[in-house]
């Protein structure tokens, strides 16, 4: 279906934390990567393709 949806990603230091539309899912430590790059992907787990659509994506130093 159609959708929007704020999707957050907070990583500092080796703790990952997720939130989706203000409601916080998962934190987790990793001491794996303490630092990188940042990249979005999409799956599907249907046949055929994903389509989405950003209003704005940001990146921001903490």
């Amino acid at each position: 279906g159609i959708a929007t949806n704020e999707i957050r990603a907070s990583c500092v230091g080796n703790q990952l934390s997720l939130a989706v539309n203000g409601i916080p899912l998962v934190t987790v430590t990793d001491p794996t990567f303490v630092n990188g790059d940042v990249g979005v992907g999409v799956t599907t787990f249907q046949p055929g393709t994903a389509v989405v659509e950003y209003d704005s994506f940001r990146v921001l130093q903490p």
